[in-house]
């Protein structure tokens, strides 16, 4: 290998180290505000505390939209770190829910001047070995992950097991995709979804979730260059258009949107023409 291609897979690994969850041996009993996956099947009162957490960011969610955002939430945060974990070269086939744990912290931002509240995730998981895994073994293993928590939830909830697995589908399949762009290397990345996702018997395998790409011819855009950008697109929904503040709108690539593909191609022509009123992209 080259200097220079040595330093290129340095700068991908660094990108994907930078999402690595934080070890740590859990203490028993865990500590205060910490909950490990695999108590959300076995006990339903750390269901309950868990999903009431997300009032705090949604105060008016019902118990079915509490255990949509509670699964999203989480399949974001730890999705994105086994994701980062096997395109690193991770063996998470060690990874179980009795290792894996997280704790919520209530924090508040603002965007275009409108405040919001959101939580805060620290994820914690037991020590991976460095060893390439076979796709459908990472595949296996992010479900076992999840399982807890996805029967848990459902139970308490109302929620089907199959809603809740499109919600966790929907997330690691954006966190390859996002790590993939950030590290450079997309194709790979996306690659290794389809094949950690689409084998037999997977229960994140859903018709409706694909890497859509969107090409803007450079007449259409507003820099006056072609415009290129790929999209995850959900199969599942996080109930967001409940609440109040949505106004019953849907999210941008939510599976109950119908313009969905027109919706995202509009938005990247948004975002060309503030990158053009601001100076160019």
């Amino acid at each position: 290998m080259s200097v220079r291609a040595d330093d290129r897979r340095m700068s991908v690994l660094a990108v994907y180290q930078a999402a690595f969850p934080e070890p740590a041996a859990l203490a028993d009993p865990l500590e205060d505000g910490q909950y490990r996956l695999a108590d959300f099947r076995s006990d339903p009162a750390v269901c309950e505390r868990a999903m009431a957490e997300e009032l705090l960011r949604e105060p008016d969610l019902d118990p079915m939209g509490r255990g949509a955002y509670l699964v999203n939430r989480l399949a974001h945060e730890l999705g994105g770190s086994l994701a980062a974990l096997d395109l690193a070269g991770g063996d998470i086939s060690g990874v179980s829910p009795r290792v894996t744990a997280y704790r919520s912290t209530l924090a508040h931002g603002a965007v275009d001047g409108e405040a919001y509240a959101y939580l805060e995730t620290r994820v914690f998981l037991g020590p991976c070995a460095e060893r390439d895994l076979p796709a459908h073994a990472a595949g296996e293993a992010i479900e076992r992950v999840f399982e807890p928590l996805v029967d848990g939830v459902a139970r308490a909830c109302g929620l089907s097991r199959g809603a809740l697995w499109r919600l966790v589908a929907d997330n690691v399949a954006n966190a390859y995709l996002l790590l993939g762009k950030e590290a450079g290397e997309l194709h790979r990345a996306t690659g290794r979804a389809e094949a950690v996702i689409r084998r037999p018997g997977s229960r994140l395998d859903f018709r409706q979730l694909a890497f859509l790409t969107i090409e803007i011819d450079a007449s259409e855009s507003p820099l006056g260059l072609p415009l290129r950008e790929t999209f995850r697109e959900r199969a599942g929904c996080c109930r967001y258009y409940t609440t109040a503040r949505s106004e019953g709108a849907y999210c941008g690539t939510c599976v109950l949107r119908k313009d969905r593909r027109d919706f995202l191609r509009k938005t990247m022509i948004r975002h060309a023409a503030d990158a053009e009123e601001n100076g160019g992209a």
